[in-house]
């Protein structure tokens, strides 16, 4: 956690998790991955899935230690309302690793959509959106 984490949470303790101003990042970021996803363009489809990798971390942060997204889901395994929830963030990130570190991966839009639908329920189910 940054220094600016630190501080904001010493001085607006949460009582449910997620920030304010995280819900409200999520929020806009959220606007802005459905904009890419109604325009069809695979290339969209990419960038949405990176961005909300972006936000399921800056969520995950406000709610466990961790110095990674992954050592942070695991951290966060009993925050989700069940088990399926859980393997969704794991299976959207494993899309986005796939993406950020695979040369050749070339994902076909349906599983793109299933992954942001997958981000989607995550983020509304850890109170994000």
């Amino acid at each position: 956690m940054d220094f600016v984490k630190w501080l904001e949470n010493l001085i607006f303790p949460r009582s449910h998790g997620v920030t304010a101003s995280t819900r409200k990042i999520a929020k806009e970021g959220w606007r802005q991955i459905e904009a890419l996803m109604s325009s069809r363009n695979p290339s969209s489809a990419k960038q949405a899935i990176l961005n909300a990798d972006k936000l399921l971390d800056a969520v995950l942060k406000d709610l466990v230690a961790g110095e990674t997204l992954g050592e942070r889901l695991k951290a966060a395994q009993n925050l989700f309302s069940g088990y399926d929830r859980y393997q969704k963030a794991w299976e959207a990130h494993k899309v986005r690793n796939s993406l950020a570190h695979e040369v050749t991966y070339d994902p076909p839009y349906y599983v793109c959509q299933q992954a942001i639908i997958s981000y989607q329920e995550v983020l509304k189910d850890l109170g994000a959106l």
